[in-house]
């Protein structure tokens, strides 16, 4: 995937070149988009798209210089989505980037994890409130250092505007405060887990016989009961990354 991903970078770059000359170009292509992607695509959030000047997306923990990609290079499977927008009003910011790490948990658990990305509203949230909720709950997590902490008043808050708001309906703009579908997993925490991994996987190669580390009761609880205020946020990352963004001239295609 690595490799594939810088061959075929040169040929993007020239892509957006190409279409940078076109106009609505990206508008365009998300008018067209998919219906798994269009379904999270409210009548605002079309308005807003409107104004979407280029899209970008990167496998970022990719060296893309002559550095050597070997087993202590990042993850091709950690990727960036970039949005630019004209000015409009909806929020003052003019880039709006989320990126998604690969990570893997110490109980097994592999999947993209990401960190909630603030949005300047002009006026009226579309995600009501759900957004500025998720980083309310993210940045006491992290400053508690327990990214399983419950019970205080912001996650309390979080969690009554996710019971009060169809987190399945509720505007595009909400998968910007995405977490993780488990739990976020921290770059050491991976690392360690990772490592682990390596030394059961080379002791199976030696004809050892090794237990992997399961989800007991209590994490198997706690994933069912979800507190993400985008539950499809990683999949939703992965049809962007592996869908719309590849697929862009043939979305654009279809409005002519």
């Amino acid at each position: 995937m690595a490799k594939q991903y810088i061959l075929s970078a040169p040929l993007y770059a020239k892509r957006q070149e190409i279409v940078s000359k076109i106009d609505n170009f990206w508008p365009l292509v998300f008018e067209q988009s998919p219906p798994d992607l269009d379904r999270y695509i409210t009548p605002n959030d079309a308005n807003i798209f409107a104004k979407l000047k280029s899209l970008d997306v990167t496998r970022f923990e990719v060296p893309m210089g002559p550095e050597k990609i070997d087993a202590e290079s990042g993850d091709p499977r950690s990727i960036a989505i970039r949005f630019e927008f004209d000015e409009n009003d909806y929020f003052t910011n003019s880039i709006l980037e989320k990126k998604f790490w690969y990570r893997r948990s110490n109980d097994g658990w592999t999947g993209l994890v990401s960190e909630p990305v603030k949005i300047d509203w002009k006026g009226k949230d579309p995600t009501e409130g759900l957004l500025a909720a998720s980083i309310a709950v993210f940045e006491a997590r992290k400053k508690a250092g327990d990214m399983k902490k419950k019970g205080f008043a912001a996650h309390n808050k979080l969690l009554e505007l996710i019971e009060t708001n169809n987190v399945d309906n509720t505007s595009f703009f909400s998968w910007f405060g995405f977490i993780s579908a488990d739990r976020y997993v921290s770059a050491e925490e991976s690392a360690q887990a990772n490592k682990e991994y390596k030394e059961r996987q080379d002791k199976r190669s030696n004809g050892e016989r090794v237990e992997s580390p399961e989800l007991d009761e209590e994490d198997m609880l706690e994933m069912a009961e979800s507190d993400d205020v985008h539950p499809e946020g990683e999949e939703l990352a992965q049809l962007i990354a592996e869908d719309v963004w590849p697929n862009a001239i043939k979305y654009f295609s279809k409005c002519r």
